[in-house]
């Protein structure tokens, strides 16, 4: 892959002159260049841009359908499901982008007035001492305990730092962890320069350029419908955007993965398996690196999260064969060197029919009641090993698949999760009240994150990180920039975003996630991106978009809608780079024999009695985007049959590129809603270019391909799964997909406990369980080199992966051109240049296929 990546210089410190010494302890500077200064001065070009400011499209659909919620009689639009859920809370959680240097306290003045509210840092403090509880302020503490308290931040950090430096005294109201937040960065922390509060403002919520705060859908509504953008911009120059953590459609995205990782055995003579090798004289398992997860939260109460004891837990051989026997041979629980009924070990089945000590665990029915009790219900607490009864995994030393009476049990004991947050039960963590985690009912965010870290080197069905510190957030129900926040100031290794979106987005990298994302990844912390699963799916589309005068246009893009999935809703998202746009638009229903001009709308009612609603946008990178809303109020659904959008750009554009997409409510990865086949086809086809969704198309982002390591679900051993998502970014034409990772429904992982068996698994495919290799591969990288940050570990990745003709230049061809790995000649597209070295004769390589 070629790549250019900016690196700002947000910790430089420089030499304090001119101090001097105020009452507080503290130096002040009279000429101070602090973190703040430097950061402020490194700003990304893309948020300065003119281009992209305003309402979000989302944020504009969402006014437009308020407008219909209060109407009554024959005239008033249907409400979408989500937009009807995002109404109904009290305040809804609003995105900030500001050029630096950002907000100030005037600025939250002039917000308020607004409707809209800075919100402040929630995570700083623990969840059971809220940021404003007057004993964590500073102003609660003396003098000389903040001086001490300042200097064991500076300890931490491990540098040479002098305190006098810093040149600023901590506000009174702040608390403490936003003071810790603030030296941090002083101190030369890149992360903590992402969140740490201004001096002389409040600690506002933050990560980077990106701001957290509040509004009621009510006064969203009357920014937009009174056009108040224009007046907003003089009053606050340096807003560029205002979006919402919240999304429309998006979805959710072990042995075997092992044996292609390399983790467990040799792929080649001479290569050590990555778990025997040793870093620091620890034994490479992901020890102490903390990987998040947003996802739809974790179960906490199954087996595979819990570490076993180091304290071997010997067993009775009731029937004296010299092998174990579960449900005859036991372990004497209560020391009185007898075998009682209630230490007889049980199984927990991991579902796969196999009988084997290396698959399953096993556990003592203490009550007799014939379950594995667990949780607060249980009189279980964070103390009590496994949460629950107790439970074992069989240790088994020479790998005979017996257990033989010279070896021993052990018994699973603390929790591999560090911490859970979700807003209903807000955030648990390991040792106080992480049994009350809300369960995942769902069960995507347990299968993901035993990819990562189930079990251990005794378990044939480990994670490929087994020892490292789970945090799982439960970003479905959060919001995503919610989760981003909550691990950064968890001081998480590595992100992993599983999520995939295409609806209503723009999908060039300007997003406000995509935004913070790449600010984390500058700061180092590695973001781990699914490429998503729209492979094959006939729902995006890409061609030329022909002018009003075009002989050829305009152009007739058709979706359907079938009898056997008839949805309510159905959202249409066209998108063109480069300033170029769709001036007309217009619609026909099916059945009817004209369209209705749409191009000057925002909302209409179809002859047919459908609902349409016309948002327009452009982002930070000039991609300008038409998204349109249907909706029926019917419990029908929409008309059956193929439905018409005639689309044109305005006089003198010329045939400009084009990408749209399809989706529907409760919409799936593939079926439902797709494009038919558009007029004339000279102009338009239906393909898998552009298939990766957001987040993977951030600039930073490390996408992840699934491909098949077994032939299954329709795709051949060693190629691409044909879902997975692939293709070029559409403003720039850059190749999204950075590596693939086994995903193809060949990974027996985790089945979560909700509405199911207890401590089962399941084969978990998509490129959400290519994701979780990655970043599981990326801890032990971390683990390895401490400090390697992320454009290392995605350098590596793509200059060390293995490649084959499936996956083509797009993997790895910056070593095969320098013929560090195979040949030059190995590369599609590969030229000899003047100067005798190797290049491409197009800036990314030649694409394979259909947009690979």
């Amino acid at each position: 892959m070629v790549a250019m990546f900016i690196i700002f210089p947000w910790s430089y410190i420089s030499p304090v002159e001119n101090i001097t010494f105020d009452d507080s302890g503290f130096y002040e500077g009279l000429e101070h260049s602090s973190w703040e200064s430097e950061w402020i001065k490194s700003e990304p070009s893309y948020v300065s841009s003119e281009n992209g400011r305003g309402f979000s499209t989302t944020i504009e659909w969402l006014s437009v359908q308020h407008q219909f919620r209060d109407c009554k009689g024959d005239h008033c639009l249907p409400i979408d499901p989500t937009a009807k859920e995002w109404m109904d809370r009290d305040v809804l959680p609003a995105l900030l982008i500001f050029s630096r240097p950002g907000p100030s306290i005037e600025t939250q003045k002039e917000l308020i007035e607004l409707g809209i509210e800075l919100q402040e840092n929630p995570w700083r403090d623990s969840i059971d001492t809220p940021i404003l509880d007057e004993s964590r302020l500073v102003s609660s503490f003396d003098d000389d305990f903040i001086d001490d308290f300042t200097r064991s931040i500076i300890s931490d950090e491990d540098t040479d730092f002098d305190i006098n430096e810093l040149g600023y005294s901590p506000p009174s109201d702040w608390s403490l962890g936003a003071w810790e937040s603030w030296v941090q960065a002083s101190v030369g922390s890149d992360r903590a320069a992402l969140h740490a509060p201004f001096r002389d403002n409040p600690d506002y919520w933050r990560i980077g350029d990106v701001w957290f705060a509040s509004v009621t859908t009510e006064d969203l509504s009357h920014l937009v419908s009174n056009n108040l953008w224009p007046e907003i911009s003089v009053k606050i120059p340096s807003l560029m955007r205002i979006d919402l953590d919240l999304k429309i459609g998006i979805q959710p995205p072990l042995d075997l993965d092992r044996k292609w990782t390399g983790t467990d055995t040799q792929l080649e003579p001479g290569v050590p398996p990555a778990w025997n090798h040793s870093a620091y004289n620890v034994p490479l398992r992901g020890d102490s690196i903390r990987v998040a997860d947003f996802d739809t939260g974790i179960d906490v109460f199954h087996p595979a999260f819990f570490n076993p004891s180091n304290t071997p837990t010997n067993w009775i051989d009731s029937n004296s064969n010299s092998v174990f026997d579960w449900g005859t041979d036991g372990i004497d629980y209560n020391g009185d060197s007898q075998l009682s009924t209630n230490e007889i070990l049980l199984r927990i089945a991991n579902g796969d029919g196999v009988d084997s000590i290396n698959r399953d665990t096993y556990y003592l029915d203490l009550d007799q009641d014939g379950d594995r009790d667990h949780g607060t219900s249980s009189i279980y607490n964070d103390a009590s090993p496994g949460f629950g009864e107790p439970m074992y995994q069989a240790n088994d030393l020479n790998s005979d698949g017996n257990l033989s009476t010279n070896e021993h049990f052990l018994l699973l004991d603390e929790s591999t999760i560090l911490a859970t947050y979700d807003p209903v039960s807000g955030e648990r963590t390991r040792g106080t009240d992480l049994i009350q985690t809300a369960p995942d009912t769902n069960g995507h965010g347990t299968s993901v994150q035993g990819i990562i870290a189930a079990n251990n080197e005794h378990h044939r069905f480990s994670g490929l990180a087994p020892n490292v510190d789970l945090l799982s957030h439960d970003s479905f129900a959060g919001g995503f920039a919610n989760g981003q926040s909550w691990a950064l100031q968890k001081n998480a290794d590595v992100m992993l975003y599983e999520v995939g979106g295409w609806t209503n987005r723009f999908l060039d990298g300007t997003d406000a996630v995509e935004m913070s994302l790449d600010q984390m990844a500058n700061a180092g912390v590695v973001q781990v991106n699914p490429a998503g699963n729209l492979g094959g799916s006939d729902k995006v589309m890409q061609g030329l978009l022909p002018d009003v005068d075009d002989s050829l246009g305009p152009l007739i893009t058709k979706f359907g809608v079938s009898s056997s999935n008839t949805p309510h809703n159905v959202y249409l998202t066209y998108l063109v780079p480069n300033g170029h746009n769709i001036s007309s638009v217009k619609v026909k229903e099916p059945g009817q024999s004209s369209f209705t001009d749409l191009s000057n709308t925002s909302s209409a009612w179809l002859p047919g009695g459908t609902g349409v609603v016309i948002s327009k946008g452009t982002s930070a990178r000039n991609t300008t985007m038409l998204y349109l809303w249907f909706g029926v109020g019917s419990s029908s659904g929409l008309i059956t049959g193929d439905w018409e959008v005639s689309i044109a750009g305005p006089s003198g554009q010329g045939r400009v590129l084009f990408r749209a997409t399809a989706n529907q409510n409760a919409g799936t990865w593939s079926g439902g809603t797709t494009w038919k086949t558009p007029s004339p086809t000279s102009l338009a086809a239906i393909g898998d270019n552009g298939s990766v969704t957001w987040p993977a198309t951030a600039d930073s982002a490390i996408t992840v391909a699934s491909w098949a390591s077994w032939g299954r679900a329709g795709s051949s051993a060693g190629e691409l799964s044909h879902f997975s998502g692939r293709g070029t970014r559409i403003h720039d034409g850059r190749p999204m997909v950075d590596i693939a990772s086994p995903g193809n429904y060949d990974i027996w992982s985790p089945k979560t406990n909700y509405g199911g068996n207890f401590g089962t698994y399941k084969w978990f495919g998509g490129t959400s369980a290519a994701g979780p290799g990655v970043a599981a591969i990326a801890a032990l990288m971390i683990q390895d080199n401490p400090g390697i940050g992320h454009h290392r570990v995605w350098n590596i990745l793509n200059a060390t992966g293995h490649w084959n003709s499936t996956t083509g230049e797009l993997w790895n061809y910056s070593s095969r051109l320098s013929g560090d790995v195979g040949e030059p000649t190995d590369v599609v597209g590969a030229v000899l240049l003047a100067n005798g070295s190797w290049g491409l004769s197009h800036p990314y390589g030649t694409p394979l296929g259909n947009g690979v």
